[in-house]
């Protein structure tokens, strides 16, 4: 499997895209990751449900994942995954194909949520807001996590500065 960050703000370009994240800002700049029991932290964010756009995919998994509701949604771009040979391993799953894209969003939060159960797990995740410095620390995403972390932070304080 291969991984390339394209950045842009035009959807049009990242076409099929099968997943959506939030880079999810506080108002006090902190970051936003939630995690299962026993699995590591993550972006909330998942797949596109049928006959969702990008943005509604990304204020329900908000909400299914961290409980909290988002505000100025801009796409900071998209990640293609392109499988070698042409196979998609899981042939069960929708979009199926060699070539797609993971959206990544950056986002600010409107309202706070009590927590409920992910109505995908029935578990209720934690939920953290991290420093802007350590968000990778956290998530592990390598150098591709940190450009687009990168690009996130730095239109964060482009629009507050």
């Amino acid at each position: 499997m291969k991984f390339t960050w394209y950045p842009g703000e035009n959807l049009e370009q990242f076409q099929p895209f099968n997943q959506v994240y939030g880079v999810v800002f506080n108002s006090d700049g902190q970051m936003l990751i939630q995690r299962r029991e026993l699995r590591p932290w993550c972006l909330a964010g998942g797949t596109v449900e049928e006959g969702e756009t990008a943005e509604e995919t990304l204020r329900r998994e908000q909400i299914e994942e961290a409980d909290v509701t988002v505000k100025n949604p801009i796409l900071l771009g998209g990640q293609r995954v392109q499988f070698p040979g042409g196979h998609y391993p899981n042939p069960t799953k929708r979009f199926i194909g060699d070539d797609f894209y993971q959206l990544r969003y950056y986002c600010e939060v409107d309202q706070i949520l009590p927590q409920t159960p992910d109505p995908d797990h029935d578990i209720i995740n934690k939920r953290l807001f991290v420093p802007q410095s350590e968000i990778n620390n956290y998530l592990g995403w390598g150098i591709t996590g940190q450009v687009i972390f990168d690009q996130a932070i730095a239109l964060y304080h482009h629009l507050h500065p």
